[in-house]
């Protein structure tokens, strides 16, 4: 798995536990998950997938 690829599916995962699992959270809670969206969205970037990225984004967008 290239550092790209790791990246991504980090965020995948982060995405996807922001949206399953938001409503557990505390404001606290959802405030560190978002950061590790963002940080993890920027070392994507970073690591050139930024239009992966936004995808992943986008998609959560839409559906979430």
């Amino acid at each position: 798995m290239t550092p790209s690829e790791y990246a991504l599916a980090r965020l995948h995962r982060l995405v996807r536990t922001r949206r399953e699992k938001g409503d557990e959270l505390n404001e606290a809670g959802l405030r560190l998950l978002d950061r590790a969206i963002y940080s993890t969205y920027c070392d994507a970037v970073d690591l050139g997938a930024d239009d992966e990225a936004r995808e992943c984004l986008d998609a959560e967008a839409v559906t979430g």
